[in-house]
């Protein structure tokens, strides 16, 4: 799936689910496929069933969760990726999720909140710095975004996001040197 060939892949899926159709992988492949094809309500049918056949499947409720985020269902979201989290707790990449959702969401403080648990799990997780840089930003709580966008190139000094980011935030306050620094 991650090289893109969607056609042979659905063929694939499609022999598979004819000859199995209680086959928990294929649903979970078939469910990710989909959301990479952006048919997101078939891919929450295959992930329900996934998740009818294995309701301890945190892969499941994740995968779903993240359709439902991009069907346009975020409450719906939020409860899948909660299932997620409960079931992997330490799984960073569940936590970010779900504050992408809450942030999506307008709920800009439980999104820092829960970024900062993901980097509890996850203390080399520059993208949550990134994110919660891009949250103070939003708030207009520059000074804030500047420190979490110096974290996230302290973990990662190749990322051009934060990079760019803490230079606009640096233009923001009228401090250009330190801007064109960072570009």
């Amino acid at each position: 799936l991650q090289l893109g060939y969607y056609p042979a892949a659905r063929m694939v899926l499609d022999q598979l689910l004819i000859v199995n159709p209680e086959c928990l992988n294929g649903l979970l492949f078939y469910g990710l496929l989909c959301y990479k094809e952006k048919k997101y309500s078939d891919s929450i049918m295959h992930l329900r069933q996934a998740i009818s056949l294995s309701p301890d499947n945190p892969d499941a409720y994740n995968n779903i969760g993240l359709s439902y985020m991009e069907s346009g269902q975020p409450k719906e979201a939020e409860v899948n990726l909660k299932k997620a989290i409960d079931l992997r707790p330490d799984n960073a990449i569940f936590v970010k999720n779900l504050a992408m959702v809450q942030r999506a969401s307008g709920n800009l403080e439980e999104a820092v909140a829960t970024y900062k648990k993901a980097l509890e799990i996850d203390p080399k997780s520059y993208d949550a710095w990134e994110c919660i840089g891009s949250i103070y930003g939003q708030k207009k709580e520059i000074d804030k975004a500047i420190e979490c966008f110096h974290k996230a190139i302290a973990i990662n000094s190749e990322s051009l996001a934060s990079r760019v980011d803490l230079a606009y935030a640096y233009h923001l306050l009228g401090e250009w040197e330190k801007g064109w620094e960072n570009y």
